[in-house]
């Protein structure tokens, strides 16, 4: 072996590393469950060594259109969203039921094995039972508001930061296939630790409040209206996801009971409670960006709406399901968007108007006519 490889083979090794990618069969799978292919590797390799590497050539077709790479760069983006939006909400949900597990073990577990009385062993029973109502028993118990839920979160953190890490690797690699740095749309890696805080963060003030009744906590009941899946609010999940593509920063909560607020630059959102014009230029900014950049324009865009985008809810909420596959040039004023219900809200309908939608808007950019036969490579 070469001296000169080790660099590459150490930055080769320290990638894989950080994206948690494995080899399955002759394929790299990363954190996310997302498939690799060596070209994209080779860029983020390339990337950490200082230099950027050059794509093969895709074949050229005799009837390109000068933004059809740009068009499949943006589903791409699109696409490895809605995986990874539907990833963390069923992790999500695992972490947050199996935290409530446990708590739920601890204060059977003290209860048993500290003398107490029968009415405080019957009280903590029912407690374990319906997983709610533990605090007016913790004084008798020796715990702690703290000890609950100690340690619940820290694997599922390390997990949902190697996700994050991955997704926001894979968005890097995109962007600069096209001769465009990641930094001039796209934040660096510390995106991913913040992002996976906020969440971890949200879900512990979602146990907290059910297991201690500090507020009422209805997320995932069939009570709610719109659209129900589970019992993480959707919103949370995406607001995640939109910080680790740096559109928004976490703000902590003044208590663990508060969930985190959001803060653009020189101003602060609440995290359940976004207005209509933060709603409609959140999620896809980053493909917006992209195709302004690409196309040195702002292009048209064209928006379809896509019902059950992050997972299909178990209960649907009908004005939305009625606008799957419609698509709008204009969000704010289209007749078919104007809402007839007295909830959520708004006078529109958008995705995300209420906190468990799982709704999205894609973005699409009209085909145009060829202007060259010539078409920049493509990752994809």
């Amino acid at each position: 072996m070469a001296t000169t490889d080790l660099p590459i083979l150490a930055a080769a090794y320290e990638a894989a590393s950080d994206l948690g990618l494995r080899l399955d069969g002759e394929v790299l799978i990363d954190a996310a469950g997302e498939p690799w292919t060596m070209r994209e590797f080779s860029a983020v390799v390339a990337a950490r060594l200082g230099y950027e590497a050059q794509p093969l050539p895709e074949p050229v077709q005799a009837a390109a259109r000068p933004n059809r790479s740009l068009q499949k760069a943006m589903a791409k983006l699109t696409q490895l969203r809605a995986s990874l939006g539907n990833r963390l909400m069923a992790a999500s949900e695992h972490a947050y039921e199996e935290a409530l597990r446990r708590a739920g073990v601890k204060v059977g577990a003290r209860a048993r094995s500290r003398g107490t009385t029968k009415a405080v062993q019957s009280a903590a029973r029912t407690a374990v039972v319906a997983g709610e109502g533990f605090a007016p028993l913790l004084a008798a118990l020796g715990l702690k508001e703290a000890d609950l839920l100690a340690g619940a979160f820290s694997t599922y953190e390390t997990q949902a930061r190697a996700m994050f890490a991955a997704q926001l690797a894979r968005q890097h690699a995109i962007v600069r296939s096209f001769g465009i740095d990641p930094l001039s749309v796209l934040p660096d890696d510390r995106a991913s630790t913040d992002a996976a805080s906020y969440l971890v963060a949200g879900l512990i003030a979602l146990a907290r409040q059910r297991l201690l009744g500090k507020r009422e906590n209805t997320a995932g009941s069939s009570d709610l209206p719109g659209e129900v899946t589970g019992s993480i609010p959707a919103r949370l999940i995406l607001s995640a996801i939109a910080i680790n593509e740096g559109q928004v920063r976490h703000i902590p909560g003044r208590t663990p009971d508060d969930i985190p607020t959001l803060a653009r630059i020189g101003a602060v959102i609440d995290q359940l409670g976004m207005g209509l014009d933060d709603a409609l230029s959140g999620s896809l900014s980053l493909e917006v960006a992209l195709a302004q950049v690409v196309l040195e324009r702002t292009p048209t865009i064209e928006w379809e709406w896509v019902h059950g985008f992050y997972g299909e809810p178990t209960t649907e909420f009908d004005p939305h399901a009625r606008l799957d596959g419609e698509v709008f040039t204009d969000r704010n004023t289209d007749p078919r968007l104007i809402s007839d219900t007295d909830w959520p809200p708004f006078d529109v309908y958008f995705p995300r108007d209420h906190d468990t939608c799982t709704c999205e808007w894609i973005a699409l950019i009209p085909e145009e006519e060829p202007e060259s036969e010539d078409e920049a490579p493509s990752l994809f």
